[in-house]
């Protein structure tokens, strides 16, 4: 058995390449400084504050919570990311495969013979045992594993982020295809009243109390007003094919009845702080775990202008012609050190630290855009609650103005233009109360989704109903831990 010591003077020449590596510039995350939002919470009580849910249980309704799991279980959007989630977690395996001993063995055995006078006979048999370790002391592997495992992380995010799209864009598809069957009856409403009225100017003018023109002007508004029923059905029926592609489904056989839109819940949610509200966000969290395995990059980078250290064993066990056994065991270490291409090793550096500079932007830009989103639904909805309490008033007003100027108008006490504005004021504040109580679901479906999904607002700590689809990530709790920006 013979062994190879390794010479003290390979690491005396690894160590002495430190102080030729350029030092790595790192950009910093800017700290979220906003503590609380210009408006301020609602003060609602406690039991008037909606339940951490999915969207469905917070709009109460049932038939959307079917459609939201058919469309979880079928879209192509999520199946794509949930792809992406499989190749992150082959690409962090193969990063971990790298820092483990690579160990191969090989068996062999060999005859050889000839009939001569001395009758030759040859054979050898042997059995060999290799081991390769590199030890990675710079942390080129290090930091290629840990790049890996943060850009796992991100692809696990980003599955849970368009999941939350997928959801959110169901519900307001749904809401805005019950918004639009609601318009349509309206709309069936208004011109059910324009017939009425325009047999009545018909009557008055074959009694000759009005004019040809009277008459016209009446069978016109008829007229348009189907022409623009025409449009809200083909806009309804955009909404079939929408929720089909959601879901999965080719659109041809696909069938939805509308919802009955004043029959949905709008929830008051309670919004988190700020910072909360940014640790909620699987946008914003993707963006830190691209920061994190940035900083894997430019370590890996950096660590590539140190050798490469790595030791190597060989066992061998061999038999020829029947003698007696041979052992032998090599041991042996070797050092790579990086001479004529620290050029091209720089460029690299350089390369890796910009990008880790544009994922700080970007992370800087998605905190900006995340604040200024839930700022202006915050005012949209509180806009949209008043906009809600005007309505009721209008509608009111409009209702008994139409109804008087309709009895007048047969009294020939007012004129024709009269009662059709009075008609097109109800209509439109008829059709105007359905906007704005779509407008306040889409509202809070925006918020809800702004706010990260699955969000107990009140703490802004978040966690997924039991109940629904979800999908096993590849990470341990473990792994999460280390993925931070």
């Amino acid at each position: 058995m013979s062994y190879r010591q390794v010479p003290a003077g390979i690491l005396v020449i690894a160590f002495s390449c430190a102080s030729c590596v350029p030092t790595a510039q790192l950009a910093s995350v800017h700290p979220v400084e906003s503590a609380q939002w210009s408006i301020e919470a609602d003060s609602l009580p406690a039991e008037q504050r909606a339940v951490p849910a999915d969207i469905a249980a917070l709009l109460g309704s049932r038939d959307l919570a079917e459609l939201t799991a058919t469309a979880l279980a079928h879209n192509t959007d999520i199946a794509i990311a949930a792809a992406g989630v499989d190749r992150a977690s082959a690409l962090l395996s193969a990063a971990r495969q790298a820092a483990l001993p690579a160990i191969s063995i090989s068996v062999g055995a060999s005859r050889e013979s000839a009939r001569t006078q001395s009758g030759f006979d040859f054979r050898s048999t042997f059995a060999s045992l290799d081991l390769e370790w590199n030890l990675d002391p710079f942390g080129r592997i290090g930091g290629a594993k840990s790049a890996a495992l943060a850009r796992t992380r991100a692809a696990e995010i980003q599955h849970e982020l368009v999941t939350l799209a997928v959801e959110t864009n169901v519900a307001q598809a749904w809401v805005l295809r019950a918004s639009l069957a609601r318009r349509v009856e309206i709309q069936d409403q208004t011109i059910s009243r324009a017939v009425e009225l325009e047999r009545v100017v018909r009557v008055r003018y074959q009694a000759g109390a009005a004019t040809r023109v009277d008459l016209g002007q009446q069978s016109m508004r008829v007229m348009n007003l189907r022409r623009s029923r025409t449009e809200l059905v083909e806009a309804l029926d955009q909404t079939r094919t929408a929720l089909a592609v959601l879901c999965g489904t080719e659109a041809p056989p696909f069938t939805s009845a509308p919802a009955s839109i004043t029959a949905f819940a709008v929830p008051e949610l309670a919004q988190p702080k700020p910072s909360a509200l940014l640790a909620a966000r699987p946008d914003v969290r993707a963006r830190e775990a691209i920061i994190a395995a940035s900083k894997g990059d430019v370590r890996a980078a950096r660590a590539a202008f140190f050798p490469s250290i790595g030791i190597s064993a060989q066992g061998l066990l061999a038999d020829v012609s029947g003698g007696l056994l041979t052992k032998s065991v090599t041991i042996g270490a070797a050092v790579l050190a990086p001479i004529f291409n620290r050029g091209q090793l720089r460029s690299n550096l350089k390369v890796t630290q910009a990008d880790q500079a544009i994922a700080v932007e970007e992370y800087r830009a998605t905190v900006l855009a995340a604040l200024s989103e839930v700022e202006n639904l915050r005012k949209t909805k509180a806009a949209a609650r008043e906009r809600a309490v005007l309505l009721g008033t209008i509608i009111d007003e409009a209702r008994l103005t139409a109804r008087l100027a309709r009895a007048q108008y047969i009294e020939g006490q007012e004129d024709l233009l009269t009662q059709i504005d009075a008609e097109q004021l109800l209509a439109n504040a008829e059709d105007a109360q359905v906007v704005s109580l779509q407008e306040r679901l889409l509202t809070q479906i925006a918020l809800y989704r702004a706010m990260g999904g699955y969000c107990a607002w009140s703490t802004g700590t978040c966690a997924r109903p039991s109940g629904l689809p979800t999908r096993s990530l590849a990470l341990s709790a473990l792994d999460r831990a280390q993925v931070s920006p």
